[in-house]
């Protein structure tokens, strides 16, 4: 009953067709139903929902516990505090694959394990298989679900898909679909997905796949159903903000961040793309405000800190980025991108041989990169090491011929003791439009 009751309310809700007397209504219902039943569970659980989506976290957890303290396998509470777990802070992953588990064990899902595989990886990847399919192009898992699941599917489309897709989990051979079989397995993800809890996490991490590839319609539509099925509207909002700085529309951006912290004031992610957009609007302290801010709820993502080191180098100061990248980096030792922004702020702060190591230990991780290799011959060139650093400053400009700052190193250096050499360098820069590059006193010697 109260299942019914709430459903109903969330979706009025969510499409404005509820009025602010309605919903204070459904409040006293939920409350004076809590006063004459303390010992049903249910109640809890959707009293927790509601303050939830109010952004009142702390009660709407409250209830959720009191409900778990009433009925200890109330798998939806678990639910619940998983999600919001995972979001807050990633470490709900645990819990949500056991809870998927369970959902297999059921049986819903064992007469295909192909498309068990499928469902499962691409519900609740770990962290690591995150970052496998950072490029929408190698996800061949989300494609073929969306495509599966769309009205108007294409067959070759989707089994060229299922090949790409069973290859990549290293099945032998993949099977081949028939037009017939598509409504089949669409009902057996339909089915899947009659648990909401899994139903929020499929479109909210499909949502965020076709947020990557620019499908921006698409994931709308995918993040409305996720907050459908799970009332999560500080991340609904904060990605309909994603959504519209993929349009352009800063100003639009902007006002759903504030919305979604008028349901979560203490979601470190809001604060985080918050004070990345106020830095790409030249607005460097309120940056700084929000990504401290962000950091000081959550220290334990290393994007917050990267952030923060990128914003200081902006502002010349490489010191404090150093600062942040390490911090970074002592989260995830992996993040390439950090490692080369701490090289980079090394190198502005003039600790060259400190700088040198970084850039040798991005080549070493395989980061042979056209930037990696030029500040290693810009490094070595300053440390007297001149044939390492000419080799680097070429290997630079074969990797990325229209790359200029190797080239003017090149040309700066020949111009000392080869000006024919030197004029080579100086006119490939000129056909860049990049010859500025040279200051004009130099530039004289060319004439």
């Amino acid at each position: 009953m109260f299942k019914i009751v709430y459903d109903y309310f969330n979706e009025k809700y969510f499409m404005k067709e509820i009025s602010s007397e309605q919903e204070k209504e459904f409040f006293e219902y939920l409350k004076e139903s809590e006063t004459k039943h303390k010992t049903w569970p249910d109640i809890k659980f959707y009293l927790g929902l509601y303050y939830l989506r109010k952004g009142l976290k702390s009660q709407g957890l409250r209830r959720l516990k009191e409900a778990l303290k009433i009925n200890p396998k109330y798998v939806k509470v678990k639910e619940v505090q998983a999600f919001i777990q995972e979001r807050d802070s990633g470490k709900g992953i645990d819990i949500i694959k056991d809870l998927v588990r369970e959902h297999f064990i059921k049986g819903e899902t064992k007469n295909n394990l192909l498309l068990t595989d499928l469902i499962f990886q691409y519900t609740v990847c770990d962290k690591a298989q995150i970052k496998s399919k950072m490029n929408f192009s190698q996800s061949p898992d989300a494609l073929l679900l969306f495509e599966i699941m769309n009205e108007k599917f294409n067959i070759t489309k989707i089994n060229q898909l299922l090949k790409k897709f069973t290859l990549q989990f290293g099945y032998k051979k993949a099977p081949q679909v028939k037009n017939e079989v598509i409504p089949k397995l669409q009902e057996h993800i339909k089915d899947y997905l009659k648990n909401e809890f899994l139903y929020a996490q499929y479109y909210l991490k499909l949502g965020n796949y076709l947020l990557e590839a620019l499908e921006l319609e698409g994931a709308r539509l995918c993040f409305e159903k996720s907050v459908l099925a799970f009332p999560d509207y500080a991340n609904y909002f904060l990605n309909l903000s994603n959504i519209e700085y993929h349009k352009d529309k800063i100003k639009l951006s902007k006002e759903h961040l504030y919305r979604a912290l008028n349901f979560d004031r203490n979601y470190s992610k809001i604060y985080t793309v918050l004070g990345s957009l106020n830095g790409y609007c030249g607005d460097y302290k309120e940056a700084e405000k929000n990504l401290l801010k962000a950091i000081s709820l959550n220290p334990n993502f290393p994007d917050r800190h990267f952030n923060l080191g990128l914003l200081y180098s902006d502002l010349g100061e490489p010191k404090k980025a150093i600062k942040y990248f390490k911090y970074a980096l002592k989260i995830n030792p992996l993040y390439n991108l950090a490692l080369i922004n701490l090289g980079r702020a090394y190198f502005d702060t003039g600790e060259n041989k400190k700088a040198v190591g970084i850039f040798e230990k991005c080549l070493a991780q395989d980061l042979k990169f056209p930037e990696v290799y030029y500040y290693l011959g810009s490094l070595n060139l300053k440390l007297k090491r001149l044939d390492k650093g000419l080799n680097y400053l070429k290997l630079a400009m074969k990797s990325d011929p229209e790359y200029p700052n190797p080239i003017a190193d090149l040309c700066l250096y020949y111009l000392k003791n080869d000006i024919e050499t030197a004029r080579t360098y100086f006119k490939k820069l000129k056909e860049l439009g990049f010859e500025t590059m040279i200051p004009a006193k130099l530039r004289r010697k060319f004439k």
